[in-house]
């Protein structure tokens, strides 16, 4: 699993309560990654990238598909 400070967004999805898109440096969508919500402006990933999160604590989400 990756730490991802950047590239991240939120967006509702039917099946889950909190879903949204992760970017490596590179631009390329991950199939897994925890990822730290650390404010500013986030950029949305293709939609290949689409993830369902889970709240874990101190502002760490864990994706779980």
């Amino acid at each position: 699993m990756l730490l991802v400070h950047a590239g991240f967004a939120f967006q509702e999805k039917k099946d889950c309560a909190l879903s949204g898109f992760v970017l490596n440096d590179q631009g390329v969508a991950l199939d897994r990654a925890i990822i730290r919500i650390e404010g500013g402006s986030n950029q949305l990933a293709d939609s290949s990238g689409a993830f369902c999160f889970t709240y874990v604590k101190n502002g760490t989400y864990i994706i779980l598909n």
